[in-house]
């Protein structure tokens, strides 16, 4: 990716990414359009916010900015949605339900960034105020 990547732009990436992939759960992270304007080496966009911010090394524990579940605090770990995801290449029902958790990631850490200046959403589409 060509342009620094901010925390916010990058979890508004993943979240779009991981819609696209619950939308299509027999497609591939690299098959979503995104990845070809974007050039993702890993095919995920947090880990290209890692590259660009920190000493990148495929262990991203302590500065991952989703808020994975599990012991280690990663997408690798076993009980993460994105293992679940990669783990059930055949049932699309199974990937679905992964793909919307990693969305739901996303969502709670883009609520956990500072509101964009005149907005009160927080820059999540299909909120409503109420």
């Amino acid at each position: 990716m060509h342009t620094k990547l901010t925390k916010r732009k990058a979890l508004t990436l993943c979240k779009q990414q991981w819609s696209w992939l619950a939308r299509n759960p027999e497609k591939e992270k690299w098959d979503w359009p995104g990845c070809r304007e974007a050039i993702l080496e890993s095919h995920c966009v947090c880990c290209e916010y890692e590259a660009q911010h920190y000493a990148y090394d495929n262990d991203c524990r302590d500065t991952c900015i989703l808020p994975w579940p599990g012991a280690n605090r990663d997408c690798l770990d076993l009980v993460s949605p994105y293992m679940r995801w990669i783990n059930h290449t055949v049932c699309t029902a199974d990937r679905v339900k992964a793909a919307r958790a990693i969305v739901r990631l996303c969502n709670k850490a883009l609520a956990k960034l500072p509101p964009l200046k005149g907005r009160a959403d927080n820059g999540q589409q299909g909120t409503r105020k109420q």
